[in-house]
């Protein structure tokens, strides 16, 4: 076909000189020229499809866990690599075997492991040194830290005790007897507990070990109340830098209720874990929890919504408050991170920061390469 289109155009060509080139010489260049083409489109469909290549976001799901963090995978297009793609709850991977990725998301304890072989270009959803606030006993001791400098900007929680650390400081709250001075009561968490494990209220040190690692909390007699029920809140920070400190504080969150109405707290009633603890898996199972089975109604059962909770206490206390409030759980959270900040940066440095030695190695290497190339450059010119 190529050829019968070459023989068309040089049947329409009106200014052939026979006398400067022959017939034959034409159709050569004229194949020529079309092989050339044809040749230049396969080569841009070859770049267009390298670039299409590396547009795709590449996304290890070994150690994910989470069905939601799948879907938002799958919603941005991005490729899950891995042998827990179709997630199958999460495998022991070694780091040998980790398929190459832009991003690794880690649900497992393993963290640092990961963390150690992560390339330059590549993310991971952890920064190196967030358990000095993930574990109780580093968060308190770090805030402590905070409130004997900034006693004012660090008054926004009960007085704590690290224990056995702060044991004797602790017992001066107790009388000769062990009981608790002014009937005050006092919260005990285990410091590596998860979901009310271990929790309780006491008001005698007897019941208290000074042996376990445990943080002890002056209890809130008077906490606000949605609907007779104590709740807390659940908010969702997003820390992008270390250097500089970059957060960002979603406006969505969780607000989780009690599954018995709040009663003054006596020494009767302390064990009534579904009126003091607000944890979902102590409530679930509570004849009196609600499920909320309608995504659009967020201000019902046992669990709502963050955004339903400030609307509800603009309705209560007015807007001024609500906002004032919104000002100050954002500054809370600012607060909470700048405690831990100079361990975040620290080994932040001794994860990831290239050593010095490296980059002098690096340097002498290139200065090496520039020296050889002028060198061979030289050797050119004198030839």
């Amino acid at each position: 076909m190529d050829d019968l289109h070459v023989n068309a155009d040089l049947e329409n060509e009106q200014d052939f000189d026979e006398g400067t080139e022959e017939p034959q010489q034409v159709v050569s260049k004229k194949l020529v020229s079309i092989e050339k083409k044809d040749k230049d489109k396969e080569k841009d469909k070859g770049t267009k499809k390298r670039k299409r290549r590396k547009d795709v976001v590449t996304f290890c799901a070994i150690d994910c866990k989470y069905e939601v963090i799948f879907d938002a995978v799958r919603e941005m297009g991005w490729k899950i690599v891995g042998k827990n793609a179709d997630n199958d709850g999460g495998k022991a991977v070694g780091n040998g075997e980790l398929p190459m990725c832009h991003i690794h998301w880690v649900d497992v304890a393993n963290i640092h492991e990961r963390m150690r072989i992560m390339q330059p270009w590549q993310r991971i959803n952890h920064f190196p040194g967030m358990p000095n606030i993930a574990r109780k006993a580093r968060l308190a001791q770090n805030l402590e830290k905070m409130r004997k400098n900034f006693p004012k900007e660090y008054a926004f929680y009960p007085r704590t005790w690290v224990l056995p650390a702060d044991f004797q400081d602790f017992r001066t709250q107790f009388d000769s007897n062990g009981k608790s001075y002014k009937n005050n009561i006092f919260i005990v968490k285990p410091d590596a507990g998860c979901q009310g494990r271990g929790i309780y209220l006491t008001q005698d040190l007897e019941k208290i070990s000074s042996m376990d690692s445990l943080v002890a909390q002056q209890y809130i007699r008077k906490p606000l109340l949605i609907d007779d029920f104590k709740f807390d809140l659940r908010l969702y920070v997003l820390v992008t830098s270390v250097k500089p400190l970059r957060i960002y504080m979603f406006n969505d969150g969780l607000v989780r209720l009690c599954t018995e109405e709040y009663v003054r707290p006596t020494s009767e009633n302390l064990g009534d874990r579904c009126m003091h603890l607000t944890n979902y898996a102590i409530n679930k199972n509570n004849e009196n929890f609600q499920a909320n089975e309608d995504a659009d109604d967020a201000g019902v059962g046992s669990k709502r919504s963050l955004r339903w909770f400030m609307e509800w206490l603009a309705e209560e206390q007015g807007e001024e408050k609500a906002e004032k409030l919104w000002r100050r759980m954002g500054s809370l959270s600012t607060k909470v991170i700048i405690s831990i900040l100079p361990q975040l940066s620290r080994e932040y440095d001794a994860q990831f920061k290239t050593p010095a030695w490296a980059n002098k190695s690096k340097q002498a290497q290139q200065q090496q390469q520039q020296q050889q190339r002028a060198q061979s450059e030289d050797g050119v010119d004198g030839a």
